[in-house]
């Protein structure tokens, strides 16, 4: 597993503190200061925050119970070094929110998506790993949606494909024909979660579509991903 992880090393460098909250909420994408905000008002308090450098992380309470945010993360190489940095921690479930290119042509911006299964087509698993599908922890998906069913939330059940970040690959030829939705980061969440004997789960908000119905906006997307993440947080 590594020689430093679980001593809290790095957990000490970034969040001052050895032990971490059990579980921790990822957020992709450099979110703007009222969107964040509307997250921090389903806490109660921070009782950490470190902001603006490679990714901005945040200790909060609500109730007796303490969770970590973080923020900025963009592609699978970012999502690797925080899953590694939580492990140090004690961290043992990790939720990805995130934001998805709709590729069926049934999914409308704004529509929530909960992955079942990744292809792997960004750098790190396609030619480092050869691994070529990861999975979500399933008892933890199960959980997940039935929370959003309990809440009346509408959601798709979708398979995704992971392309690489720094061009965001977008080779058709290459995707199974069966994926639903593009992203970045799914693939790697999985696979090195499960590695690390971590649970994790990916909810989706459909940012834009193939023949970008609203590019310029993300109004849509920012609003469904405040309330999923409400309800989620609430329950």
């Amino acid at each position: 597993m590594g020689k430093f992880i679980g001593s809290g090393t790095m957990a000490q460098v970034n969040f001052n503190q050895t032990i971490l909250p059990t579980k921790a909420y990822i957020f992709a994408d450099n979110l703007k200061e009222d969107i964040k905000s509307e997250i921090f008002k389903s806490f109660d308090e921070i009782l950490f925050r470190h902001e603006g450098g490679y990714f901005e992380r945040y200790i909060v309470r609500r109730g007796d119970t303490e969770y970590i945010l973080v923020f900025q993360i963009v592609g699978a190489p970012m999502i690797i070094d925080i899953l590694h940095i939580l492990k140090d921690g004690g961290v043992e479930t990790v939720v990805f929110i995130g934001a998805a290119l709709g590729l069926n042509a049934t999914l409308e911006v704004g529509d929530c998506v909960i992955p079942t299964e990744t292809q792997a087509l960004e750098g790190v698993l396609q030619f480092l790993e050869n691994t070529s599908y990861s999975h979500p922890d399933n008892n933890l998906s199960t959980d997940i949606m039935a929370i959003l069913d309990k809440k009346e939330l509408a959601f798709t059940k979708v398979k995704v494909v992971s392309v690489i970040s720094s061009f965001a690959q977008t080779d058709w030829t290459c995707f199974d024909n069966d994926v639903d939705v593009l992203e970045m980061e799914t693939s790697c969440l999985f696979h090195y979660a499960q590695k690390l004997e971590m649970k994790s789960v990916a909810v989706l908000i459909i940012s834009d579509t193939k023949d970008h119905k609203i590019y310029f906006s993300q109004e849509e997307r920012y609003k469904k991903m405040i309330t999923v993440f409400r309800n989620l947080i609430e329950e």
